[in-house]
């Protein structure tokens, strides 16, 4: 299993949105057994660190923010590194969002928003979506212009047929292409951090207001259930935010708690100010993604984590089953946590 994140430099210091250079891009890979750890020594700007396929590569955004009063700016560069933390190499202009390994080619695919509007709002939207090879990122094609988008949360189905997204915020829902290659939005929720499991279910989920539920939204039908990722013992009655499915249909990723000190986490959000305490914690989906079977928190900082993403070995292969029965049925609300130290525990325990 690996893991990416950003975290504040300093400790007792939040930053949900990742707009600072007082940042440190951290990882974490279950397999060399150096635990948590520095990817890079030096503090920067690491929007959205993503893993590749294979989990070796390691992208990451630095946004060029700069500031007219409240006004953010934004010119936003992808970068490449890897767990040898060797230095970053400049790839191309944008807000990476997926990679996505096309089943047909094998080739990896580098999705990014461009054209990141000026505002001061917390949410994003840029213009124009396009993608490039991983091995070839000059090769840039345009998948989407003139279109709203907002670039938290997208990520591509197996076949990449699908892909979540707002258009823009709140507008919640999937692009989905057609035979022709023309892709058409599909409002599927109001909400944020959009998030589509890996195999092609092309369950979707969508953040509530709350910031403690996802709204679950099955392909094809109306069918949808609220799944609350905040009934782990990690979370302690607070808020979670940068909902994520890792590449294996069974796991997500998030952060939390975000709850002020002396606060009950019931007076309103405080995702936007609260950061100063939340650690990456993962969690394990029952087969019918139903309810969350087993957390865990991944991460011992003092605080301040955002934007992790999880790579789990041999991943790609698992799905969802959409007949599995949970025989506690759909109110069970109790979930088992396991410490750091069984972090691979809780990992080679899966499907057994």
């Amino acid at each position: 299993m690996k893991l990416v994140w950003t975290q504040s430099a300093a400790g007792g210091e939040g930053d949900t949105f990742a707009t600072s250079n007082r940042l440190l891009l951290m990882g974490l890979d279950t397999r060399d057994g150096r635990g948590e750890r520095k990817v890079l020594e030096k503090t920067a700007n690491y929007s959205r660190p993503l893993l590749s396929p294979d989990g070796e590569t390691i992208l990451f955004t630095d946004k060029g923010v700069t500031r007219d009063g409240k006004v953010k700016s934004f010119d936003p560069v992808i970068y490449l590194t890897d767990w040898t933390g060797r230095l970053p190499e400049r790839l191309q202009e944008g807000y990476a969002c997926d990679i996505w390994r096309d089943p047909k080619t094998g080739r990896d695919w580098v999705y990014a928003v461009t054209g990141l509007e000026p505002t001061p709002q917390l949410a994003l939207i840029g213009n124009r979506l396009v993608r490039f090879p991983l091995e070839d990122p000059g090769a840039v094609e345009v998948v989407l212009e003139n279109t709203p988008i907002c670039p938290d949360n997208m990520q591509l189905s197996k076949t990449g047929r699908a892909m979540s997204a707002q258009a823009p915020w709140p507008k919640a829902g999937l692009f989905k292409i057609g035979k022709e290659g023309e892709y058409r939005f599909l409002r599927r929720d109001s909400g944020c951090w959009t998030s589509l499991a890996p195999d092609d279910s092309e369950l979707l989920w969508v953040l509530q207001g709350d910031h403690r539920h996802v709204n679950m939204i099955r392909r094809g039908s109306d069918e949808r259930w609220l799944l609350d990722l905040a009934l782990g013992p990690e979370i302690k009655g607070g808020e979670i935010y940068h909902p994520r499915w890792s590449n294996h249909a069974r796991f997500i990723a998030m952060t939390g708690p975000y709850i002020l000190p002396g606060a009950d986490g019931e007076s309103g959000s405080v995702v936007f100010n609260g950061g100063a305490r939340a650690q990456v914690v993962l969690g394990r989906l029952s087969a019918d993604a139903r309810s969350v079977e087993r957390w865990t928190t991944a991460s011992l900082g003092a605080g301040g984590a955002s934007y992790p993403d999880l790579w789990i070995s041999g991943g790609e292969g698992a799905e969802l089953s959409a007949s599995a029965h949970d025989p506690r049925g759909r109110d069970h609300l109790e979930a088992e946590s396991r410490p750091l130290h069984s972090i691979q525990n809780f990992q080679n325990t899966t499907l057994k």
